[in-house]
């Protein structure tokens, strides 16, 4: 398997039912974002 890191231009940030990127919107899941947080033992709760 071949990665690449990508740059993909964002216009917009919209929460969302799912977290993707479509044609320069950037639309996240508020759940699943803010679970990633909580789970990140670097933030200070």
């Amino acid at each position: 398997m071949h990665l690449e890191i990508g740059t993909f231009p964002v216009r917009d940030v919209v929460f969302a039912r799912q977290t993707r990127w479509d044609n320069g919107v950037l639309e996240i899941n508020k759940d699943e974002m803010l679970q990633a947080v909580r789970d990140d033992p670097r933030v200070l709760t």
